[in-house]
């Protein structure tokens, strides 16, 4: 195999998981942020639970990018409260 080419790959992988793991915190932050302005910190922690759950084993729209995805989760995440 081209070492080279198995860095480049590496690389690529990394770099999908970074960005994934970001993307993750940033939906959390607006989570508690919300939870924090609408003094319901609990309900909000249970909900991201329960929605990351849900959302492992049933899936559920795919945005086409993820600052659209993280948009839409605290507009509708917000209209629960």
């Amino acid at each position: 195999m081209n070492r080279g080419y198995a860095l480049q790959y590496d690389e690529q992988i990394i770099s999908y998981g970074i960005k994934y793991v970001l993307q993750v915190i940033k939906t959390l932050v607006i989570a508690i942020v919300i939870g924090i302005v609408t003094q319901k910190i609990m309900n909000t922690g249970i909900y991201v639970y329960f929605f990351i759950k849900l959302r492992k084993k049933c899936g559920g729209y795919h945005a086409p990018t993820q600052e659209i995805c993280c948009t839409l989760f605290g507009i509708f995440y917000s209209l629960l409260y």
